[in-house]
């Protein structure tokens, strides 16, 4: 699925993440921030970035009675079913 971004809205994005917050880069933030903007800006002319989002699920059942649990404080051979 298609997701399209403004870089402004791209850098409000990182700005909101842990590891490219305003507080992550400190002082160094306008700096950054600056030579991003040009970066995209030369990458993207029109303004706009695009992304492809993909979701998938993994659906499944666990069967618990394949669990085993060790019968000895050794945890020996011995096992029993749940």
């Amino acid at each position: 699925m298609p997701h399209v971004w403004e870089i402004g809205q791209f850098i409000g994005y990182l700005c909101s993440t842990s590891y490219s917050s305003r507080d992550f880069w400190g002082q160094a933030w306008a700096g950054f921030e600056l030579d991003l903007r040009n970066t995209l800006a030369a990458l993207a002319p029109a303004g706009l970035l695009t992304e492809t989002i993909s979701a998938y699920f993994v659906a499944g059942r666990h069967d618990l009675r394949l669990h085993t649990v060790c019968t000895r404080s050794s945890c020996g051979a011995q096992f029993r079913a749940l």
